[in-house]
């Protein structure tokens, strides 16, 4: 993939172990990519629950009114680093996740189900 030099920094810097990708754009770029879409969502003149829920979607715990489309991102984001470097190595949720699933009415086993036959999905996916 093509990315202009900070952009590649930041995925050097965020793909090792002492960084997370959020951190290493903070330094690289002064700001994340939540905040970018924050800012854009903004200028758009986007509905604010929206732009809320771009805000905070790796950080649902921040956002003021926590609402049920800030938690669906969060959980959406948990599915799309399966497998990957980023991914919960440890097996625990934080207390965001289990914070939100209870929020939404969903058990952490049924979670936990849908994200392993996610997984198992997940190596024949391909991102660009």
């Amino acid at each position: 993939m093509k990315m202009p030099g900070k952009l590649k920094r930041v995925a050097a810097l965020g793909s090792n172990e002492t960084m997370t990708r959020l951190q290493a754009e903070e330094k690289i770029l002064g700001l994340t990519h939540a905040e970018v879409g924050y800012l854009l969502s903004e200028r758009w003149l986007l509905p604010d629950t929206l732009t809320n829920a771009i805000r905070h979607h790796h950080s649902p715990g921040l956002e003021a009114e926590s609402t049920a489309l800030t938690g669906v991102i969060f959980l959406a984001n948990i599915f799309s680093k399966t497998g990957t470097s980023e991914a919960e190595s440890n097996g625990n949720f934080s207390d965001d996740v289990q914070d939100i699933l209870e929020k939404l009415g969903v058990s952490e086993n049924v979670f936990r189900q849908t994200l392993e036959v996610y997984s198992g999905l997940a190596s024949d996916i391909t991102l660009f």
